[in-house]
């Protein structure tokens, strides 16, 4: 026996070494694709790689064995050839299946590659011993072991490789990773191939002859296979690359897909693509919810169908348009499946194909609460906000589209500007809540009486404005003005209070004295403050007034500065005890020294004061110079009087009264006793905080009076709930007493209730002898009035004194 020796063709193993090379490329690729690849594409792709690479490996090992050369002849048993394929199929399956797991843990690394080296193993050696030859094949089992060890450490590398590289893509650095990986694990494959062929002995005996055979010819068989080999593994590794290259179009298209879907789904605005007509094609589940009707409903619905009738002509219009190829965009209102208006902001894009409108694209927006609020600011821009009249800047500019409007008529403009008298007095005394409900229930009663062409509106405060864009006669005109004043007079109840209220009306037309409605406000406003001077009532605007007017602006400038200049006096009017005939107490009067005008008796700035809020650094002066000369008084002798000082309405509404009198009180050294706080009826209408603060006040010692009592509006139970001591009968019930039977008894109803709740009874503007005595017989406590002397300078009340110390 003679062991047989072989050589190997060069370019046979060459050739051999590629197609593993290749094969391992391949399967690199392969691991990817399967990876990537969903459903039934995974498994095509796992069978198909497994068959191809499977018969990639089984041709590289048949090349090489064909590539080896004896000096036999070596023929193979077909169907153990064809059989040898199998466990490369199945060992390159196992790996496939193995690297597209979303996890490749450790033992299952290893459990597949002692798998897959079997396969390998296997094929290699079932091959072999498809071998017909003259000679004997043994194997050299250290060899034999080293091939099978080499087969699955070339498994372990592989499988390792093609899982980490599974992820990779298609850029440069990629592919040089990817070739590298591809030559190691070609060499190993290569390497456990040729070394099972080095454990392989070819063994002759002595003396037998060498038998020729028919048989393929061995070099051309191993290039016919290689080349198809190759051509495959080429085929699947470029059928590979150009399905990686489409399925990464696909789902570049199928996420571009996806985006638009989402984008078209849930966008906030509502979009819907239509036909040529109009016609529904797609709709989004926000244009369902701004329409109202299901998408299969919309489906069979024309878009025109939910356009207002006054915007269908202008939609069709812009329609038309983007049919044409120009994108639109507009305002247009619907109506709801549920019956509502939708105001929405539409944009219209042609759908273009081969340069031809197929359809349209609509984007719509829902405006309505939008418009809402533009409407809502525009509203408040020319409202008022409480009464919801027109108010000042609406006010202006009708009445300029009016003068417009009668340039060349021949009747006239009117503009009649109101304010409230006394509104400041329920307002502060009842407050805010109680003064907005009266000027919402005065501006409902306007707006109720003066319908049609008259404009009621709002100017701020307590002042209104009616516009009459017509009135034929200045008769006309002032039957309008004295209407107003009438309805103004008529009483209101507000919160269980009956309010009669008066006003003072303003009246301009054009076009007498004004031409432009800055001229008439200004004209109006001038003869309401003229008309206020009377109250209650209305004056038409005069040139004239404009003098009065520049002169009470005057008078106001001056006003604010006659305190710095000292040029305010204090006049005292005595009070008469009618049952001694003595002077038991004096009244302080505020007189104004002006320096110009002289003397300016109090209806004329006190007023003014009360607007300008002057009153309050007035009336606290009146209140130290009252108490500082009462208590100088008695410093020289005098008797103790009892000091009357009037209180305003916005003195008596200041959280700091108690703090003033207080305060004056303790400078002054003045005892309170000998100091009477006087305030009026209407002052007292909010009893709660007007209780609270005369029991402050009263807490100090002083005396509370009502003055002008019998006058206001306001109840009588605030008689026994107040701490009062007196009450002041008004004049206007003292003047007629003797001729007149209804103020005669109502001052003696006032006499006799005021004892009854032991109050004391002060009569003013008693001027006769005829009074006196009334009054004395009724038992009135004290008088004062011309009857027993003018208001006099303090001097004139020291003489007084001086002259009959006994009084």
């Amino acid at each position: 026996m003679h062991e047989l020796l072989g050589k190997y063709h060069t370019a046979t193993v060459v050739l051999s070494i590629l197609i593993a090379v290749l094969a391992s490329y391949t399967a690199i690729n392969l691991g990817s694709r399967v990876t990537e690849a969903k459903g039934t594409a995974r498994k095509f792709w796992c069978i198909g790689g497994a068959m191809a690479l499977g018969f990639g490996i089984w041709s590289m090992h048949f090349v090489a064995m064909l590539a080896f050369e004896m000096e036999v002849t070596v023929t193979y048993q077909l169907w153990l050839v064809l059989l040898s394929v199998l466990p490369a199929i199945v060992a390159s399956g196992l790996a496939l299946y193995l690297v597209s797991r979303p996890r490749l843990l450790l033992k299952k690394l290893i459990l597949g590659s002692l798998l897959m080296g079997a396969g390998i193993s296997a094929m290699h050696y079932t091959g072999m011993y498809a071998m017909q030859m003259q000679a004997h094949l043994t194997y050299d089992p250290l060899l034999v072991a080293a091939s099978v060890l080499i087969a699955v450490a070339a498994s372990f590398a592989a499988l390792s490789l093609i899982y980490l590289l599974r992820g990779e893509g298609t850029s440069l650095k990629s592919g040089w990773l990817k070739l590298f990986s591809a030559l190691l694990m070609g060499g190993a494959i290569s390497g456990m191939h040729y070394t099972g062929m080095a454990a392989a002995m070819f063994t002759h005996a002595d003396g037998q002859a060498m038998k020729t055979v028919t048989a393929m010819d061995n070099l051309l068989l191993a290039y016919l296979i290689g080349g198809v080999t190759l051509l495959l593994l080429g085929v699947v590794i470029a059928t590979s690359v150009l399905e990686r290259r489409l399925v990464k179009h696909r789902n570049r298209l199928d996420d571009s897909e996806r985006r638009y879907k989402s984008l078209f789904d849930h966008n906030p605005d509502a979009i819907f693509t239509v036909d040529l007509t109009g016609a529904f094609i797609e709709v989004n589940p926000k244009a369902e919810q701004l329409l109202g009707y299901s998408s299969d409903q919309l489906l069979q619905m024309n878009v025109m169908s939910f356009v207002v009738p006054e915007d269908v002509q202008k939609t069709e219009e812009h329609y038309q348009r983007v049919l044409q190829g120009e994108p639109q965009h507009a305002e247009v209102s619907i109506m709801h499946k549920a019956g509502h208006r939708v105001e929405m902001l539409v944009i219209l894009v042609p759908i273009m194909t081969d340069e031809t409108v197929g359809g349209v694209y609509v984007i719509a927006q829902d405006i309505t609460e939008k418009k809402e609020a533009e409407r809502a600011i525009s509203y408040m821009a020319y409202h008022d906000d409480l009464t919801g009249l027109p108010n000042r800047r609406t006010a202006f500019d009708l009445l300029n589209k009016a003068i417009q409007e009668a340039v060349d008529g021949d009747y006239h403009v009117a503009i009649m500007l109101l304010d409230i008298d006394r509104f400041k007095t329920y307002n502060d005394s009842l407050g805010h809540i109680f003064g907005d409900k009266m000027i919402k229930a005065l501006g409902d009663r306007l707006t109720e009486t003066f319908g049609g062409d008259v404009v009621v509106a709002r100017l701020g405060g307590d002042e209104f404005t009616l516009l009459f864009p017509r009135l034929e006669t200045i008769a006309d005109v002032e039957a309008q003005a004295q209407e107003v004043c009438g309805l103004i007079e008529q009483p209101m109840l507000l919160l269980g209070h009956e309010v009669r209220l008066t006003a003072s009306v303003g009246v301009a037309l054009y076009p007498c004295e004004a031409n432009d409605a800055v001229s008439m406000l200004r004209n109006a406003d001038t003869a309401m403050y003229r008309a206020k001077e009377h109250g209650n009532s209305y004056r038409l605007y005069d040139p004239s007034m404009d003098t009065k007017a520049y002169e009470r602006m005057v008078l106001e400038t001056d006003l604010r500065k006659a305190l710095e200049r000292e040029e305010f006096v204090l006049w005292y009017q005595p009070q008469i005890n009618l049952a001694t005939m003595q002077i038991e107490g004096v009244e302080a009067l505020v007189r104004w020294q002006h320096p110009e005008l002289g003397l300016v008796p109090p209806f004329k700035f006190i007023p003014l004061a009360e607007e300008t809020g002057l009153i309050v650094p007035l009336g606290e002066w009146v209140l130290r110079t009252a108490c500082q000369t009462n208590k100088r008084w008695q410093e020289l002798g005098m008797p103790k009087l009892r000091m009357g000082v009037n209180l305003s309405m916005r003195q008596f509404r200041r959280e700091d009264l108690f703090d003033t009198v207080a305060n004056v009180l303790q400078e002054t050294g003045l005892d309170p006793a000998d100091l009477e706080l006087e305030i009026t009826e209407s002052m007292t209408m909010d009893l709660e905080q007007s209780l609270q603060t005369l029991q402050k006040l009263k807490s100090l010692g002083v005396q509370i009076g009502i003055d002008d009592f019998g006058t206001g509006y306001s109840s009588l139970s605030y008689l026994k709930k107040f701490p009062i001591d007196r009450l002041k009968i008004d004049r206007s019930f003292v003047s007629d007493i003797e001729t007149d039977e209804n103020d005669s008894a109502i001052v003696t109803t006032i006499l006799l209730m005021a004892h009854n709740l032991r109050l004391k009874v002060t009569a003013e503007g008693v001027e006769t002898e005829a009074q006196k005595e009334y009054l004395k017989v009724h038992g009135c406590d004290d008088a004062q009035g011309y009857l027993f002397s003018r208001p006099v300078p303090q001097d004139e009340i020291q003489q007084m004194f001086m002259k009959t110390p006994q009084n």
